[in-house]
């Protein structure tokens, strides 16, 4: 288990700022920079492995941004708070594996944006995916792995922090299916 406080001053910062005009109905931003920026939060993550061949981890992000030669403006490019659970099971000798993955984003309420689309808060959201996967030729040189992950089970419409200016959404539920090679 480790966590990590960091309170950091960033200098020449850049930010998006609406310069007014509109692409398509939808407002145009620019990169601006910032004299100064303090990034502070917390990171806290844990895992744990049991004998029989199960395992869990997870982490929690909070994140606070302040434009510290306006402080009246909020400045944030990111999330305000993030969680993420990872839950795995491979078998004895490792021939199969399964996992679940959880994350939980939280809302962000400290933004501007102009014309957006989604409203003043930019909404939080809760991801679930799972995947499995068998190893083949484990004895030789170039083991094989086929898997199959099915990315957002529960079909949520949601779109990333850095989407959110226009709703660009996720991709919906899908299924990937992977085969690597190791050598």
């Amino acid at each position: 288990m480790e966590a990590t406080f960091f309170n950091n001053i960033i200098r020449d910062g850049i930010r998006l700022t609406a310069t007014g005009n509109k692409i398509d109905g939808i407002s145009e931003y620019k990169n601006v920079n910032v004299d100064k920026l303090r990034m502070s939060g917390i990171e806290i993550y844990g895992g744990y492995s049991f004998k029989f061949g199960v395992s869990l981890s997870s982490n929690f992000t909070y994140i606070k941004s302040k434009d510290l030669g306006n402080p009246e403006t909020p400045y944030v490019d990111t999330y305000s708070s993030k969680f993420n659970l990872n839950a795995r099971y491979d078998s004895p000798g490792k021939f199969f594996w399964a996992t679940y993955d959880l994350r939980i984003n939280g809302k962000q309420k400290d933004i501007i944006l102009e014309d957006n689309p989604i409203g003043d808060i930019i909404p939080g959201f809760t991801i679930h995916s799972l995947s499995a996967g068998i190893t083949l030729f484990k004895n030789t040189s170039y083991p094989q792995q086929i898997g199959i992950r099915v990315e957002n089970l529960s079909n949520t419409l949601y779109s990333e922090f850095s989407n959110a200016s226009f709703f660009r959404p996720q991709p919906k539920r899908q299924v990937v299916l992977t085969w690597s090679t190791r050598f």
